[in-house]
């Protein structure tokens, strides 16, 4: 394994093909499944993400902004990739160019992207986004929106392939969700009176897919999911069985001991109560290891659970290994499974208050990114070598 430094995120594609293939037992046969792979695959990695999916089968991708798309058709041009967010009417003519599928929720943008791919000589694919209650971005479900879009749909070099809400609460609220989807399907019976035919209609999200299953339309966009890591805390696990395909570990870098008294880090805010043996890891917050775990939060060693120890540094932490026989290079699993203890991601998020997405989006660049699949480790990405 060719590592740049002892600290790494490790990414299990056979976990990933777990996790997909069991996506693909819950959502009905004639459901499409887009992977979400928006903000670097939630910290995975797009580039080999997309890669190792597009091998399971999987064809169209989802993202927030135009350069993740790009940052995707870079690798893999075959990707259907849209951006479900925001796309300035500035950057038309490079997503046209580069046939990234565009979200339109407004007229302007419409009439917009048309004249483009006039100009161009191309054809701009779009989905149109639909406002069920998220009240983010969408057209309103009503006569006024199914006169826009009656209009879009006759532009010329502009192609509806498809139309899609979001739900903001499929985790927890049945009934707001229910009332949201009521509200799509009517507009979408609106769209057929007039013979308005959208190929690809898709509603759930992660939390959909798991409590909705009659939700799927023409396709669902799974993400939390695919990367092994429920969307919310009591989702139901015998609905659907899933691994999780990220650990973050490091290696000792210091091994010392402490007398009764002395203090350790930033603040001295952690005292020895009696001579204890302290190890360092060169993690810090600058990875994206919250201080917020600071004095609370804990490792694996060897199996055991051990506590962090003072505040986490910038590039570094201490960690109470007192009773263990350990040594510099040692491995530590801040994340992940070690000798059949494990510290999953949900106790990482519990602990500082966040949802799990959240932690995985903190994870920085700074740490190599090493893929694993059938034990072995076909790549290594270090994203400070291709700056």
């Amino acid at each position: 394994m060719d590592l740049t430094r002892p600290a790494w995120l490790e990414i299990d594609l056979d976990n990933l093909e777990f996790n997909y293939m069991e996506i693909r037992k819950l959502v009905r046969d004639s459901a499409d499944i887009m992977a979400v792979v928006k903000a670097d695959a939630y910290g995975l990695g797009a580039a080999a993400i997309v890669r190792e999916l597009l091998d399971l089968g999987v064809k169209r991708f989802g993202v927030a902004h135009l350069s993740e798309a790009i940052h995707i058709k870079n690798h893999s041009p075959h990707a259907q990739v849209l951006v479900m967010g925001y796309t300035p009417e500035y950057l038309a003519e490079t997503a046209i160019e580069k046939g990234v599928r565009l979200t339109v929720y407004l007229e302007e943008q419409a009439d917009y992207f048309a004249k483009v791919s006039k100009e161009m000589d191309k054809d701009a694919v779009i989905h149109v986004k639909i406002e069920t209650g998220m009240n983010r971005l969408g057209f309103n479900p009503d006569e006024t929106s199914l006169e826009i879009i009656e209009r879009i749909s006759k532009m010329d070099n502009l192609i509806i392939e498809g139309m899609f809400t979001h739900f903001p609460v499929a985790d927890d609220d049945h009934d707001y969700t229910r009332e949201s989807m009521k509200k799509f399907r009517a507009f979408c019976k609106m769209l057929y009176e007039k013979d308005i035919n959208i190929p690809l209609k898709h509603v759930s999200n992660s939390a959909a897919i798991m409590n909705f299953p009659n939700f799927g339309l023409d396709m669902v966009r799974a993400g939390i999911i695919l990367y092994g890591i429920y969307p919310y805390p009591d989702a139901k696990r015998e609905t659907l069985p899933l691994k999780p395909c990220i650990s973050l570990k490091a290696q000792v870098s210091h091994v010392k001991y402490l007398q009764k008294g002395e203090k350790v880090s930033y603040g001295l805010t952690y005292e020895a109560e009696s001579e204890i043996q302290v190890a360092t890891i060169p993690v810090g917050y600058a990875d994206g290891w919250s201080r917020e775990l600071s004095n609370k939060g804990h490792v694996l060693v060897q199996g055991k659970r051990v506590p962090i120890i003072g505040k986490i540094c910038m590039d570094q932490m201490m960690i109470d290994v007192t009773g263990l026989e350990v040594e510099r290079g040692d491995e530590v699993v801040l994340m992940g499974v070690q000798a059949g203890s494990e510290i999953t991601i949900e106790d990482v998020a519990q602990e500082i208050g966040q949802i799990p997405a959240s932690v995985l989006c903190m994870l920085t660049k700074r740490l190599p990114r090493v893929y694993v699949k059938e034990r072995r480790v076909p790549e290594v990405v270090d994203y400070l070598l291709q700056i």
